[in-house]
C-alpha cells in the first residue's frame, strides 16, 4: 500500500480561494488559477481548472475500482471571469476534493499527494505527463488495494443487489434534480422579493426627501419603514443564498454522484452478462466435445498424465481438465464480475454514509446561519416598531397638546368677551 504524508491524518481541512485571472497570450486563452491550500500539513499550491479535469481523468484510468466523483458544469453564470462563476467553482472544486480524500485508497495515493503538494508549475506538469503514461490496470493483480490482497467473492445476493442500486440511483437521481430546480425556483422567487423589497426602500427614501411635505411625523414613518423594508430585503438575499450554496448545490453534488453509482451497476451488470454467456458457451462447447470423445482436441496439458479410457467415462473430470484456456479466461470473467460486485457494494454503502453526514453537517450549517439571520432580523424589527410607536405616541401627546391650547384660546376669548361687556355696561350707567 502507497504511504504518504495524508495517510494516517483523520482530520484534513481542504481550502480554496484567491481565484487569479492569468492573461493569455497570442495563442493562448486566459484563465484562472485557485490557491489550495491543505491542513493540518501547511501545503499551499494552485491549480487551474483543467488540473482538476486531468486528476480526476487520471484516476478513473488509474483506480476502475473506485467511484471518482464528478463535478457540476457551470452553466448561465454570466462572465467566467467574474465573482459569482469564481465563487460557484471553488465550492464545486472544494467538494470535489474533499469527497476524493474521504476513500481511503485515494488519500493514501501518491497522486492525490502530489496535486496538493508540488507547487512548481514545471515539476508538477512533468508528473503529470509521467501519471498519463501509466496504463489502466488490465487485471485484478495490478489493481491496488489498502491491504494489497483483493477478496473475489461471488455472492448470490449481489445479483439482487445491482438491480436495487441501479433502481434506488434512478429515483434519487430523478427525485434530487426535482429538488435542486424546485430550490431554484425558490431562490429566484426570493431574490425577485428581495429586489422589490429594495424598490420599496427606494421609494420610501424618496418621500423622506420630499421637502414640500413640512410633516415631521409622516417622515419619521417613512424613515422607519424605509430601514424596515431594505433590512427585509437584505435578509431575504441572505436566505436565497444560503439556500443555493447548502441545499441546491448539495443535491447537485449527490445526483451527480448517484449518477456515477448507476454507471458503475451498469458496468457490474455488463461484466454479469458476459460472464454468464461466456460460461454457457464453455459448458456446451465442452459437452460437445466430451460426447464426441476425440480426447486429442481437449487440449489437456501434455504434462498431465490423464488415463485416456476412465476419462471418457468421467464427465466431470473431463470437464475440468479440456480446453484449460478457454476455461481460465472464463473463470477471469467470473474473478471481475465477483470483484466488481462487492466493490460496488462498499462503494453504494460509503456514498450513502458520507451523504448522511454531508447532509447533518449541511443542515446544522444552514439552521445555525438561518436562525442567526431571522434573530438578527427580528431584533430589528422590533427596534423599528418600537421607535414607530413612540412617534405615534409623541403625535398624540402633540394632538392633546394642542386640544389644550385651543380650549385655553377659547377660554381666553370668553374672558375677553365678558370684559367687554363689562365695560358696555359701565358706560351706559354713567353717561358722560
Amino acid at each position: 500500500m502507497e504511504k504518504t504524508p495524508l495517510s494516517d491524518l483523520d482530520n484534513i481541512t481542504i481550502k480554496i480561494d484567491q481565484p487569479k485571472k492569468i492573461e493569455g497570450g497570442l495563442f493562448s486563452k486566459s484563465y484562472i488559477t485557485y490557491l489550495i491550500t491543505t491542513e493540518p500539513l501547511n501545503l499551499s499550491v494552485r491549480r487551474r481548472y483543467n488540473d482538476f479535469e486531468w486528476l480526476r481523468n487520471i484516476l478513473i484510468n488509474l483506480f476502475p475500482q473506485n467511484v471518482i466523483p464528478k463535478y457540476s458544469k457551470i452553466r448561465n453564470a454570466g462572465d467566467r471571469f467574474g465573482d459569482e462563476y469564481t465563487k460557484k467553482r471553488i465550492r464545486t472544486l472544494e467538494k470535489f476534493l474533499v469527497y476524493l480524500l474521504k476513500d481511503p485508497l485515494l488519500k493514501n495515493s501518491q497522486i492525490i499527494y502530489d496535486f496538493l503538494s508540488i507547487n512548481k508549475d514545471d515539476e508538477f506538469n512533468n508528473k503529470k505527463i509521467t501519471y498519463s503514461k501509466l496504463r489502466t490496470p488490465s487485471n485484478l493483480n495490478e489493481i491496488k488495494s489498502i491491504d494489497a490482497e483483493e477478496k473475489v467473492i461471488l455472492n448470490p445476493e449481489n445479483e439482487n443487489f445491482i438491480i436495487k442500486v441501479k433502481k434506488n440511483s434512478d429515483i434519487n437521481v430523478l427525485l434530487f434534480k426535482q429538488l435542486s430546480s424546485d430550490l431554484r425556483d425558490v431562490k429566484f422567487h426570493m431574490d425577485n422579493m428581495s429586489q422589490s423589497l429594495k424598490n420599496l426602500s427606494m421609494t420610501f427614501d424618496k418621500l423622506t426627501k420630499n421637502k414640500f411635505a413640512n410633516d415631521e411625523y409622516m417622515m419619521n414613518c417613512y424613515e422607519n419603514l424605509k430601514t424596515f423594508t431594505n433590512n427585509w430585503s437584505d435578509s431575504i438575499k441572505i436566505q436565497s443564498e444560503l439556500i443555493e450554496v447548502n441545499l441546491r448545490e448539495f443535491f447537485k453534488f449527490f445526483k451527480k454522484e448517484y449518477n456515477v453509482i448507476k454507471e458503475y451497476a451498469q458496468k457490474v451488470e455488463n461484466l454479469r452478462n458476459n460472464y454468464y454467456k461466456a460460461e454457457e458457451k464453455l459448458q456446451n462447447r465442452k459437452l460437445y466435445l466430451f460426447e464426441r470423445v476425440e480426447v486429442s482436441k481437449w487440449e489437456i496439458n501434455s504434462s498431465e498424465i490423464i488415463d485416456a479410457i476412465a476419462i471418457k467415462k468421467n464427465k466431470e473430470l473431463a470437464f475440468l481438465k479440456m480446453i484449460p484456456k478457454e476455461t481460465e479466461n472464463v473463470y477471469q470473467l467470473k474473478l471481475n464480475y465477483g470483484f466488481y460486485t462487492e466493490k460496488l457494494v462498499e462503494e453504494y454503502q460509503r456514498l450513502k454514509r458520507i451523504m448522511g453526514l454531508d447532509i447533518h453537517d449541511v443542515m446544522d450549517k444552514y439552521f445555525s446561519q438561518q436562525s442567526k439571520i431571522t434573530n438578527a432580523f427580528n431584533d430589528e424589527v422590533e427596534h423599528i416598531f418600537s421607535q414607530i410607536k413612540n412617534v405615534t405616541f409623541n403625535e398624540k401627546e402633540e394632538e392633546k397638546k394642542n386640544e389644550n391650547e385651543e380650549e385655553k384660546t377659547n377660554e381666553n376669548k370668553e374672558e375677553k368677551k365678558e370684559d367687554n361687556n363689562s365695560k358696555k355696561e359701565k358706560v351706559s350707567l354713567f353717561p358722560k
